[in-house]
């Protein structure tokens, strides 16, 4: 499986640069969002990217299909099915995330906390024997950290087929 890892960042700019934006924190540059291979030993590279003014919106799934195609492109034929595509609660989109299951990419991204899924976590809470032992990505236990799934307790009707939801306490 190869890992790419999709998020944005806020750079600041000075002066008054081409498409410069007021940012959604006050400051006032670019949003760029960018598409890194993760190669599991701690280096990496960045694949693609798209340089977006600072008041580009979080929530919008052209910037994140367009870095993942183009990330796909530099992956020199590494087939859509073999790729894990990871990020951040604005990558929870539904046309981004139907857009990853079209093509055959796998995925894994924060949800934002909705009633739904708060109250998903209640009653998930609830149940001691849900609960297993959260690892981290070497495969060894994290300490006091546990996850459990909630996919039938939540609507997924949106998401593509197969969605699972994972929670960490």
């Amino acid at each position: 499986m190869v890992c790419v890892d999709i998020d944005a960042t806020l750079v600041t700019s000075h002066s008054d640069k081409q498409d410069a934006a007021g940012t959604f924190k006050g400051g006032f540059g670019f949003h760029p969002l960018v598409g890194y291979l993760d190669r599991g030993d701690g280096t990496g590279e960045a694949l693609a990217g798209v340089l977006r003014p600072g008041n580009a919106g979080a929530n919008t799934a052209a910037d994140p299909i367009d870095v993942f195609e183009t990330a796909l492109d530099q992956l020199d034929g590494v087939p859509a099915e073999r790729v894990l595509v990871r990020c951040d609660s604005a990558g929870a989109t539904h046309d981004f995330l139907s857009h990853l299951a079209q093509a055959g990419a796998h995925f894994s991204v924060s949800a934002r906390l909705t009633d739904g899924l708060c109250a998903a976590i209640r009653v998930a809470h609830s149940r001691v024997d849900g609960w297993i032992p959260a690892v981290r990505q070497d495969g060894e236990v994290r300490d006091r950290a546990h996850d459990t799934e909630v996919t039938g307790l939540v609507d997924l009707a949106a998401y593509p087929v197969g969605t699972r939801v994972r929670v960490l306490p």
